[in-house]
């Protein structure tokens, strides 16, 4: 999702994606935009790998719980595309 708004507002045609794109030839600000996220994707990638210590929680609520599990899952999905693209992104980077 970032990517495509970054896109759009760099006014991209829309289903352009971003490894067909020849940087050189790019407008100063799509370039950009598709440089930034590539960079980020990556750099998300790398911090996922470190461990990362969890805070202890109080007494376990069902609400606090439920909407803490939902944000895990929305994070482990994202973090598993951003995998799968990870190619892309270095070769875009490159």
């Amino acid at each position: 999702m970032l990517l495509n708004e970054l896109l759009c507002i760099s006014k991209v045609p829309p289903g352009t994606k971003h490894v067909d794109m020849d940087l050189a030839t790019l407008p100063p600000t799509t370039a950009m935009a598709v440089l930034l996220y590539n960079r980020w994707a990556i750099r998300t990638i790398v911090q996922s790998s470190f461990p990362v210590k969890q805070a202890k929680p109080g007494p376990p609520q069902l609400s606090v719980m439920n909407q803490m599990q939902q944000e895990k899952e929305l994070t482990e999905n994202i973090l598993k595309v951003l995998k799968e693209q990870a190619a892309d992104s270095i070769l875009v980077l490159e």
